[in-house]
């Protein structure tokens, strides 16, 4: 079983480093910077456990467990930038720069563990289990790390949770790779602490399923790719409303704008289901009038390869047109 267990976490190191590499080949970003760091936290990590389970001696082993921590302090923290960034979220910088400070000192106390019994309070060798392996008993710095941990790791998941609602299809699936990749380690952590694996961390495999998921994301749906993240971005703070449906009318994605407009025409002449009132007209360009502005909306075939795969709607306000302008028809 050890074997198993040690191949598969080099396996798994091979991955993180070919996450690693795949991500700093894409363009230049803010973007691809904070990931490529997040990627290399996660290759340390993933190391570290290698280095841990091979070790023979307490000291050995607590050395890997501190050179682990290297990566694990900080990598939650670049995912929270880079989803905070990516899906255009306002935060404090300071509320980043304690965090940061936090993990630091955290990480701190754990390089300097021997003189002291703030983190970790006793260690000793276990026998028991798949392999020998470290039994630390936690100090109060442990507690406080669980608790900022996961109150970063709900963060993270609202983040991305409320930009899902509100994203077409395409950027819906790298969202939710996104919060997998996020969320994964702290899943196995938890599975680890409750003894279910009986003495084996499976944080470091939920590392290595991240490292895939992030490198699908980055390969398959793009979630590096700077111009396709541009188009998001200016349909998303876009004046103008934009609404998009699938072949059989069924609502994918609007941006702000447009809820904004479908709560003005609701509200003035009781119209509840905005997209299917925009989508029944017969005509592919129309105006409507709502709170004393008119409204022009255009309609165009979203085609792949010669298919119609749905329509897309763009609003746009036209009030200073001649309200007396035949085509209006509310």
């Amino acid at each position: 079983m050890y074997e198993f267990i040690f191949f598969l976490h080099v396996i798994g190191a091979v991955v993180g480093f070919a996450n690693l590499a795949i991500v700093s080949q894409q363009k230049s970003s803010e973007n691809q910077k904070v990931l490529m760091m997040a990627s290399f936290c996660a290759l340390i990590s993933i190391l570290s456990y290698i280095f841990e389970i091979q070790a023979k001696e307490l000291s050995e082993m607590i050395l890997a467990v501190q050179f682990g921590y290297i990566g694990k302090c900080y990598m939650l923290v670049l995912m929270i930038i880079f989803a905070r960034n990516y899906c255009k979220i306002n935060m404090s910088p300071a509320i980043i720069r304690f965090v940061f400070l936090f993990n630091t000192f955290i990480l701190l106390t754990i390089l300097t563990c021997r003189y002291h019994s703030f983190y970790y309070t006793k260690y000793e060798i276990s026998y028991d289990g798949y392999f020998p392996h470290i039994i630390l008993s936690k100090g109060i710095g442990y507690y406080l790390y669980m608790i900022v941990t996961f109150l970063m790791i709900a963060y993270f998941c609202s983040i991305i949770v409320s930009e899902i609602s509100r994203s077409d299809e395409i950027e819906q699936k790298r969202l939710f790779l996104l919060l997998l990749s996020g969320i994964l380690p702290t899943v196995m952590m938890v599975l680890y602490l409750s003894g279910f694996a009986d003495g084996l961390d499976l944080t470091p495999f939920g590392i290595i399923l991240s490292c895939i998921l992030l490198t699908v994301n980055v390969i398959n749906y793009g979630l590096l790719d700077t111009m396709d993240m541009a188009k998001n971005s200016i349909i998303k703070h876009s004046p103008e409303g934009v609404l998009v449906v699938d072949i059989n009318q069924n609502l994918l994605y609007s941006n702000k704008s447009a809820d904004i407009i479908a709560e003005k025409i609701n509200s003035e002449h009781g119209i509840t289901d905005f997209s299917s009132w925009i989508f029944s007209k017969s005509e592919n360009r129309f105006f409507f009038d709502v709170e004393n502005k008119t409204y022009e909306v255009r309609i165009y075939p979203l085609m792949e390869q010669d298919k119609n795969k749905g329509n897309i709607a763009w609003i746009f306000d036209q009030s200073f047109i001649d309200r007396d302008k035949e085509g209006i028809i509310l």
